[in-house]
C-alpha cells in the first residue's frame, strides 16, 4: 500500500499566495484616500473652511496694517480697525464699499469737531458720549452704516495722540486703515467663493449632500419659523446649497421655477428641487455661452450678421447687395428649405412671415448663386 507524502509547494503556487498575501493587506494609499474622501464627505466642511479663510484673512489684514503703520509716516492703525476687520471679512463679499468709507469718515469727522469745540468745556466721558451719539445720527440720516466707526468716534476724543491729529485723523488712520482691510478682503473674496463652491459641488457630486442635510438648512434659513421660505431667505440658503452667493435676479428666477402653487413662498417639497433646478439653470447657461462663443469664432473676418433669429421681432438693417442671412456664421447658406429672404421696402431683413414677401430663395443653386455673388466666392 503507497504512502501520501507532502510535496514542497511548487514556484508557481508560492507567487500566488503571495500576491494573495498582499492583496489581502490594508494598503497605505487606499486607507490614505479613504481618509481623505471621508473629511471631504463632512456635510459643513465648506462652512468651516471658509471660516478659517476669514479669520486667517482678517488676523494677517490687521498684521500687514501695523506692518505699514510702523514704516509709514503717518498712522494707519487704530485699535477700533480690529473690530472693523471682524466685519469686513465676515462674509465671502464684503460690505458696501460706501458705507465702510463714508461710514467711517463721518464718525471720524464728529469726533474731532466733538474733540475740538466740546471737550474745551465739557468732562471727557460727555464728550466721548456725544461724540457716539453723533455717529448714530450720521448712521440714520445717510444710510451709510458701519458700526466699528463709533469706536473710532470714541478713540479720537479720548486718545490724546489721536486727539491731537485733528482732521488728518478723518484720513489717517480712520479711512485709509478700513480701506486697506476692505481691499485685501475684496482679494481673498473670489478664492473664497471658489474654494466654497467647489467643496459644496463635490459633496453633491459624492452624494454626502442628503435629503436630511437640505431640511437642516431649510431649517436655518426659515428665519421667521413659518415653515416656509420666502426668496430673502432663499437668497440666504443659497450660500449653503452651493456654496457661493447668488444674485437677488437668479434667487427670484429660481423661485419663480420651483414655486409649483404659485404663492410666493417654498415649502420643503419644493425647497427639495432648488439645487437640481439651479445646477439645471448653470449648465443651460454655459451651454448657451458656449454656443455663443463657438458662432463669434466661426464668422469670417469682416463678416456681419444680416438676420436677426427666427424669435426676434425686430429687423437689422442692411445693404441691398448683401441680402443673405446665414445663421450659422459660417459665410455658406445650407439647406435651401431653411433659408427664407425677405425684403421690405426700406432695406431691412426680416424672418416673419407677416412681411409681404417680395423675394425668396427656394432651392439650394440660387441660394449658393446668390451667397458667391454677395461673399465673393464664398460657397
Amino acid at each position: 500500500m503507497g504512502s501520501t507524502v507532502d510535496t514542497a509547494p511548487s514556484d508557481s503556487v508560492e507567487k500566488e499566495l503571495g500576491e494573495l498575501k498582499l492583496a489581502t493587506e490594508p494598503n497605505d494609499t487606499s486607507i490614505n484616500h479613504n481618509v481623505w474622501d471621508s473629511w471631504l464627505a463632512t456635510p459643513w466642511l465648506p462652512d468651516v473652511t471658509d471660516a478659517a479663510l476669514a479669520s486667517l484673512g482678517a488676523g494677517l489684514g490687521l498684521v500687514f496694517v501695523s506692518f505699514l503703520d510702523g514704516i509709514s509716516p503717518v498712522k494707519l492703525y487704530a485699535a477700533p480697525l480690529a473690530a472693523s476687520s471682524i466685519l469686513i471679512f465676515a462674509n465671502i463679499r464684503p460690505p458696501s464699499v460706501q458705507n465702510v468709507l463714508i461710514g467711517t469718515a463721518g464718525p471720524a469727522a464728529g469726533s474731532v469737531l466733538c474733540s475740538s469745540i466740546l471737550s474745551q468745556f465739557l468732562p471727557s466721558v460727555v464728550t466721548r458720549s456725544v461724540s457716539v451719539a453723533t455717529s448714530l445720527i450720521f448712521f440714520k440720516f445717510t444710510g451709510f452704516f458701519f458700526p466699528p466707526a463709533a469706536a473710532i468716534a470714541a478713540l479720537g476724543v479720548e486718545n490724546e495722540a489721536f486727539a491731537k491729529l485733528s482732521w488728518s485723523y478723518v484720513i489717517f488712520p480712520a479711512v485709509t486703515g478700513n480701506a486697506i482691510l476692505y481691499g485685501l478682503a475684496l482679494l481673498l473674496s473670489g478664492a473664497r467663493e471658489k474654494i466654497r463652491a467647489a467643496l459644496t459641488a463635490r459633496q453633491w457630486r459624492m452624494g454626502t449632500r442628503d435629503e436630511a442635510l437640505i431640511k437642516e438648512i431649510f431649517d436655518r434659513c426659515d428665519l421667521d419659523r413659518s415653515g416656509t421660505v420666502d426668496i430673502d431667505e432663499l437668497n440666504v440658503a443659497m450660500r449653503y446649497l452651493v456654496g457661493k452667493d447668488v444674485s437677488y435676479g437668479e434667487a427670484a428666477e429660481l423661485m419663480a421655477k420651483v414655486d409649483s402653487d404659485g404663492d410666493g413662498i417654498l415649502d420643503f417639497g419644493e425647497f427639495t428641487t432648488v439645487i437640481e433646478t439651479y445646477q439645471g439653470m448653470q449648465a443651460f447657461k454655459r451651454s448657451h455661452e458656449t454656443d455663443s462663443a463657438t458662432q463669434k469664432a466661426a464668422a469670417p473676418p469682416g463678416f456681419l450678421p444680416l438676420c436677426p433669429r427666427v424669435s426676434d421681432s425686430e429687423s437689422m438693417p442692411l445693404d441691398a447687395s448683401q441680402g443673405l442671412c446665414d445663421d450659422t456664421r459660417s459665410g455658406v447658406v445650407a439647406a435651401a428649405a431653411k433659408v427664407v429672404l425677405v425684403f421690405s421696402l426700406n432695406n431691412s431683413c426680416h424672418r416673419s412671415p407677416a412681411t409681404a414677401v417680395v423675394v425668396s430663395v427656394n432651392d439650394t443653386e440660387q441660394a449658393s448663386s446668390r451667397c458667391k455673388h454677395s461673399y465673393g466666392g464664398l460657397s
